[in-house]
Formats: structure tokens, sequence, C-alpha cells
């Protein structure tokens, strides 16, 4: 039950501090305190009031925008961290929603900064790339639902020292118009499982995800619901 008050009151805490009077005796009862049972418990709780209140300050805080930002870029719609690699979607980036992924990369001295601009190797409007991303390791996973009729695809780029290359545009036979392969997306180690929440082979927009595995640089299609 003490534990139960600690945890309601710690949280009023730096309100009530103010009014506290100093604690009394350990046998002494203390008027106006929640009725605890035993008095050790309600010298307890005084003393954990009474403390004194922590200092109020924010957390370290970096902000990064794209080198190229332009309005509308939406910048950060989407974004994923590993280590000391990061990577943010700008889905709207470029004149006409072609989409824009950033590889950002903290040194040594626990600076963020861009590291490199990721784009489709052919641009089409509207077709959302960094409408989600994915960090595992060396890889970068990149959903760009909007493609080819919004049938959807995804792109995974490798890192080689600082560089990041295209290595593997994913996609499926089974994709038809409007499902939005890529629409969500999630990256661990080799695998990689991608949403196409429109698909229809279940029905209207029963939707669908897909797993992949990557084997001596190459992903595979592994399962299919």
């Amino acid at each position: 039950m003490l534990s139960i008050y600690i945890v309601i009151l710690n949280t009023l805490k730096c309100h009530l501090v103010r009014a506290v009077a100093p604690c009394p005796t350990l046998l002494s009862p203390v008027p106006g305190w929640p009725r605890i049972a035993g008095r050790f418990a309600r010298w307890l709780l005084c003393m954990l009031l009474a403390g004194a209140c922590p200092a109020v300050s924010a957390l370290p805080e970096t902000k990064l925008t794209a080198s190229d930002r332009d309005a509308g870029d939406n910048y950060g719609y989407a974004v994923d961290i590993d280590g000391s690699y990061a990577v943010v979607g700008a889905k709207r980036e470029g004149t006409s929603a072609e989409g824009a992924a950033y590889i950002l990369y903290k040194n040594t001295a626990g600076t963020w900064s861009q590291q490199q601009k990721l784009v489709a190797p052919l641009r089409a409007a509207s077709d959302f790339f960094g409408h989600d991303v994915a960090i595992s390791g060396d890889l970068v996973a990149v959903g760009a639902y909007g493609y080819n009729g919004e049938a959807g695809r995804v792109y995974i780029y490798r890192r080689s020292g600082t560089n990041w290359s295209l290595e593997k545009e994913i996609t499926s036979s089974s994709l038809g118009t409007g499902d939005r392969f890529g629409y969500s997306l999630d990256l661990s180690g080799s695998t990689l499982v991608v949403g196409a929440y429109r698909d229809d082979d279940g029905g209207s927009n029963a939707g669908a995800a897909y797993v992949f595995t990557r084997t001596f640089n190459v992903l595979l299609k592994q399962a299919f619901w």
C-alpha cells in the first residue's frame, strides 16, 4: 500500500514540497496526511515529499535539417536509428513528391551530421520515396509506396566505408496497382519485412506482408501472407 501512495504522490512532489513543514519525529502523527497504516509509513512519506525537487533541465538535443531542404519536403516523416547511424525520410522531397532519404552519422565527439542523400535511381512523381525507412547495421531500407501506380517498391542500400550504394530493388510478382507495397517496413539484421496494406488477394484491401532474407548479398522472398 505504501508503494502505491509513493507512486501517486511522487508525481506531485514538486508541487507539494513548498507546503511541507519540517518532518515530525518518527513517533509523531502527521495531521493532514493520508491515513497510511503505521507512523513509520507516514514519516517516510513525509521525508520523500519534503526532499529537494530536482532541477528541471532540457535533455541534450541536436536539431537536424536536410542540406537541401525546401518547403513541403516532409523531412522527418519517417526515422530510424542504429548505433551511430540514422536515416530520415522526406517523402515529398523534389518537385513532385519523388521523395528522398538522408543518412546521418554521429562522430566520436557525439556530433550528428548528414552523411549522404539517397534517392531512387529512376525518380518519378508521387513515388513518396522515404515514406518509411529502416536501418540495421550496414543496410538501409527505403519504401516508395507510390511507385508504378502505387504498386510500390523498396530500395536496399548498403554501406561501404562512408558511402551508401543501392544494392537491391525489392518488389514482388504478385503486386498490383494500388497495393502500396513499402508503405511500412522494418529491417533487422538480414531480414526485411514489408507491408502492403491495400493488397487485394484476400479481398478488397485485405493487406499483406512480405518477408525477405538477405543471402550472399541478394534479398530473396521468404514468405508471404
